[in-house]
């Protein structure tokens, strides 16, 4: 799609090795390629994030003390630049402590929701962990970060901002991890039935995910035509956030429903009929 328009064309790579870098997701300099370090699909960077925790992982099947060795001497380093948001150059820059504390917020969350997974009945009558409570430091925190940036937007007179702080995206993950935690631990407690719209979207996420940021960008440049002159106001901006906002999840939807899903139930049926059962075996 993007060899088809021009726009979005200037922004794909022309060095071969770094195709095929990004096919197999292998971490690249973000000053030198991307901005992120992945050129042709921009929020690919955590997928390489994704790659790293499956390598670690994988050591602990092979071998504890060798896995154990290996996170304790990353810890070790983490430790030592924990104080500087920027770490060392590539490519040890690409592990900020910043970004595996967040991750490290999810893994918390999952325990957490592990941990008391047999516990729903307690929990009812007012258990050590209170699902609401959760739920609602989650909103709180995360609607405070997000009245910051709408501000700090503003301030800026609508203007490119001079990027999102390190700790508000620290913050962003801990807000995260407590509205997960709240939602699952809710489920445990209680399970209650969600809307069709809603679970359909669900589906839709990981599509959403990967297919926001060219819509996004695809919608700013449509709106901004549009809206000659009237970009500075009020009223433009929030036609624009919420309109992009629908246009996002719908793409999502169709290409969930016409793409993904397919290929998920080919590939579904397909290690169904190749993968020999226990008494084949």
């Amino acid at each position: 799609m993007a060899l088809a328009v021009p726009p979005f064309r200037e922004g794909l790579p022309l060095d071969a090795l770094v195709w095929l870098k990004t096919v197999l997701l292998v971490p690249q300099d973000p000053e030198a390629v991307g901005g992120t370090g992945a050129p042709v699909l921009i929020v690919a960077w955590s997928l390489h994030y994704e790659l790293v925790f499956y390598a670690v992982f994988a050591t602990f099947i092979l071998s504890r003390r060798f896995g154990v060795a290996l996170l304790a001497l990353f810890l070790a380093w983490w430790s030592g630049t924990a104080l500087d948001w920027g770490g060392p150059t590539f490519p040890l820059q690409f592990m900020k402590p910043y970004f595996l504390l967040i991750f490290s917020f999810g893994v918390l969350s999952g325990w957490l929701a592990t941990r008391h997974r047999d516990e729903g009945s307690q929990m009812r009558g007012g258990g050590e962990l209170r699902p609401g409570k959760w739920f609602m430091v989650g909103t709180v925190l995360y609607f405070a970060c997000a009245g910051f940036e709408v501000g700090e937007m503003f301030v800026h007179q609508l203007a490119a901002s001079p990027g999102r702080l390190a700790g508000v995206s620290l913050l962003y993950g801990i807000a995260s991890a407590f509205l997960v935690t709240g939602m699952v631990l809710a489920e445990r407690c209680k399970p209650r039935p969600v809307p069709r719209i809603l679970l359909r979207m669900g589906d839709a996420s990981y599509v959403l995910y990967l297919a926001h940021f060219p819509i996004i960008s695809a919608c700013a440049k449509v709106f901004t035509q549009l809206g000659q002159g009237a970009e500075s106001s009020l009223s433009w901006v929030t036609v624009s956030v919420v309109s992009t906002f629908v246009i996002c999840c719908t793409f999502a939807l169709v290409l969930h429903w016409f793409i993904e899903a397919p290929l998920l139930e080919r590939l579904s049926r397909r290690n169904t009929t190749t993968t020999p059962t226990r008494a084949e075996k």
